[in-house]
This record gives C-alpha cells, sequence and structure tokens, in this order.
C-alpha cells in the first residue's frame, strides 16, 4: 500500500474519533517486565486557522494508576516521517494529565500523536493520535 494510502486511510481512521487510546506499539523495544501504558489525547479544536493555537490535552496512566512526570511532546505526521513540533514539550502531573499549546500554519488535514514517555524503563512509552484540520 503506498505512503499516500496509507495516510488517507489513517486520516480516514482518525477522522471518525475525537481521540484515541493507544498502547505502546510492537516498534518499541521495552524490557520484558516493563508496565503497558496508554495515553489519551484531545483537541480543543479539530478545525483552526492556520496560526491559531489550540490545546491538546490528556492523561496517561500505567496498570490503571497516573503515570507522573512523564515527558509528552507532540510530533506532526509529514514527509513520510514522525517530526517534533518545536516547543511543544510538557510533562504529566501527579495525576498524569498533561496540557500543550500547539500553533500550526500549514493548511489541511494535520495529523498528529503525542508521546507520553515515563522516565526510566519500568513503564513502556505510550503514543496516542488525532487529526487536526487547518483552515486556509
Amino acid at each position: 500500500m503506498s505512503t499516500t494510502r496509507r495516510t488517507a486511510a489513517l486520516v480516514a481512521t482518525l477522522a471518525a474519533s475525537a481521540s484515541v487510546l493507544t498502547m505502546a506499539p510492537a516498534d518499541a523495544a521495552p524490557t520484558a517486565d516493563a508496565a503497558k501504558s496508554r495515553i489519551t489525547v484531545h483537541a480543543s479544536d479539530h478545525e483552526v486557522d492556520p496560526g491559531s493555537q489550540f490545546v491538546l490535552r490528556g492523561r496517561m496512566v500505567s496498570e490503571g494508576d497516573a503515570v507522573e512526570g512523564a515527558r509528552v511532546r507532540v510530533q506532526a505526521y509529514r514527509d513520510g516521517g514522525w517530526h517534533n513540533l518545536r516547543g511543544a514539550v510538557v510533562s504529566t502531573n501527579d495525576e498524569g494529565r498533561y496540557r500543550v499549546r500547539v500553533v500550526l500554519s500549514s493548511g489541511g488535514d494535520r495529523d498528529l500523536r503525542v508521546v507520553g514517555n515515563p522516565a526510566g524503563d519500568a513503564i513502556r512509552t505510550a503514543r496516542g493520535y488525532t487529526v487536526v484540520r487547518v483552515l486556509g
């Protein structure tokens, strides 16, 4: 399947849901005893003007418990890969919650993911996905 078709299929799937829960992907190489984790992502707006600020927020948990102090970064999919958005990095609070402000300038549907990376190797990294349309 071509990259364009895969991207279109991903956009169609994600557009049907405002937020998605995910587990650590198979390509991650956690230690055998590392606990699974998941992270949610909710966008304050799903259609924004170029250069306008919006917020991504969510929560990271592992085995039902909040993951405090995890580094959460926002990435955008473009040119065949995931790229970190400059300045879009925060840490989870004591309830496992995060809130990060994002500004996008390129028009069109933008595939975004948040990557929650806990300190140490006892808990696996988690990824959550959403799509935001930049008007213009």
